[in-house]
C-alpha cells in the first residue's frame, strides 16, 4: 500500500528556508510531518553536498533532531 506525504508550497506553509531549499509542514498517514523541497538549481559541487547532507541524516538519530524518513526526487506532491 502507498501512502503519499501531502504538502503545498505556499508562503503559510514554510517553516524555514536554507541554502539548499526550503521546508513546509505537510502530513504523512494523518501525522503532521516537515517536508524539506531541495532546489533544483544547484551546480555540481553543491549537488554533491546536497547528496552527503541527506545521506548523513538518514543515518542521523538523536532526540533533538526531526529524523528523516524518506527521500524522493519527485516533483509530484500528490
Amino acid at each position: 500500500m502507498y501512502c503519499a506525504v501531502r504538502f503545498e508550497e505556499r508562503e503559510e506553509n514554510e517553516l524555514g528556508r536554507g541554502g539548499y531549499g526550503a521546508v513546509y509542514r505537510g502530513t504523512f498517514k494523518g501525522n503532521a510531518v516537515a517536508v524539506k523541497v531541495f532546489k533544483d538549481h544547484l551546480d555540481a559541487e553543491r549537488k554533491k553536498e546536497q547528496k552527503r547532507e541527506m545521506e548523513e541524516h538518514l543515518r542521523l538519530d538523536h532526540e533533538n533532531v526531526l529524523k528523516l524518513l524518506h527521500i524522493d526526487d519527485s516533483r509530484d506532491k500528490t
